[in-house]
């Protein structure tokens, strides 16, 4: 039986804020590249032990940070999130994580680049069970890729939402997720037994690890996508 569908993308449209504009500069790992980095105004902790000299450290970590935030490029139309200066382009994987990190020093720019990532979410035909509710791995200027992200955004949702306390946020991105997950029922339980599995290492953000040296991953039911299916 398959379960009943949502016009996801223009209720996500609809609901959420416009993205702020923020002032720009150029990118101080990439002086020559055409993209520029998005100045976000961010009020960061501060580390105080005594007896250790951590503290410059620590607040190197919050200005590496605000470099990686990407101006507005080709089909992403609000700032983005790249994992560091060598990279082109946004990760769901990292995203989640970055967004926790953001929730320390600007909590709406925490949603913000999440939201970001969410209006790529495939939505063009509800009844396309191979398409219709995955969220893609990757995104950059020019497209983004075949592959699916670890259902990690949920998970960072959940803990913006333990700092902000919108309910409003919770209820934009609901039936966003309630799609993403029917996605991974039809496509990621390949061996059809109630486990998931990856279809290529680049899903799982371990695409080094050892485990997929022997076996192609769809043919392996994956302990780590199962468990982030389940907390989902």
């Amino acid at each position: 039986m398959v379960a009943p569908r949502h016009d996801t993308v223009s209720a996500m449209a609809s609901d959420k804020p416009r993205p702020k504009e923020y002032q720009t500069k150029d990118d101080p790992a990439n002086p020559a590249s055409n993209l520029k980095v998005a100045i976000v105004p961010r009020q960061a902790p501060t580390l105080d032990i005594p007896g250790h000299d951590w503290g410059p450290g620590f607040g190197e970590i919050f200005e590496f940070l605000g470099n990686n935030v990407m101006a507005p490029a080709g089909i992403i139309k609000g700032p983005w999130l790249r994992p560091g200066p060598s990279w082109k382009g946004t990760w769901l994987f990292d995203n989640a994580f970055h967004s926790r990190i953001w929730s320390l020093c600007n909590l709406d720019f925490a949603r913000e680049a999440l939201d970001t990532c969410m209006l790529f979410q495939v939505t063009a035909d509800p009844n396309d069970d191979a398409n219709f509710g995955r969220l893609p791995h990757s995104i950059t200027p020019n497209g983004f890729g075949p592959w699916a992200a670890p259902p990690l955004m949920e998970y960072a949702y959940w803990e913006l939402f333990k700092k902000n306390g919108s309910v409003d946020m919770i209820q934009d991105v609901f039936t966003h997720f309630f799609d993403y997950h029917l996605w991974l029922n039809y496509n990621r339980d390949t061996n059809k037994n109630g486990l998931y599995s990856w279809v290529h290492p680049s899903e799982s953000g371990l695409e080094n690890a050892p485990r997929f040296d022997k076996a192609a991953p769809k043919d392996c039911s994956a302990v780590d996508l199962s468990c982030l299916v389940s907390i989902q």
